[in-house]
């Protein structure tokens, strides 16, 4: 894991599913990896909770969308991505949560389980043009 300060970071990216958090911090410099978060117990691959009214789906732990929530908070600009439903979770979780940082959500994408160079390319082209339009 690269090490990088954290102070002033203008964007972050984190990578989501119900299992682990990837948490980047994108600059002109390009996309340094901050940390990576486990969810505790992180079962196996989960779609579906057998006798579960409604959709079935498992919630995400609230602790582990607490701390990837926090690791992304200091961002003026916040871009979720990720496989599954995790995703929308984190983004609700902040909303309810840390309404200050979830204000400055700008993107909530689906993305599949990609490496660091996908990752890269896809935020150097989400953040370009937010940028654009934010200048407009």
């Amino acid at each position: 894991m690269t090490s990088a300060s954290t102070n002033h970071v203008f964007h972050k990216l984190v990578w989501i599913d119900h299992r682990s958090a990837w948490v980047y911090a994108y600059s002109c410099e390009g996309l340094t990896e901050l940390v990576v978060l486990e969810a505790p117990d992180a079962p196996g691959h989960i779609h579906h909770k057998a006798g579960a009214p409604g959709p079935g789906h498992l919630a995400v732990d609230p602790d582990f969308l607490r701390r990837a929530a926090e690791a992304v908070a200091d961002a003026r600009a916040i871009l979720i991505v990720g496989p599954a439903q995790a995703k929308s979770e984190l983004a609700q979780f902040m909303a309810r949560h840390m309404p200050q940082a979830g204000a400055r959500i700008i993107g909530i994408e689906p993305l599949g389980r990609v490496g660091p160079e996908e990752i890269h390319g896809y935020a150097k082209r989400f953040f370009a043009r937010a940028d654009r339009m934010s200048l407009n």
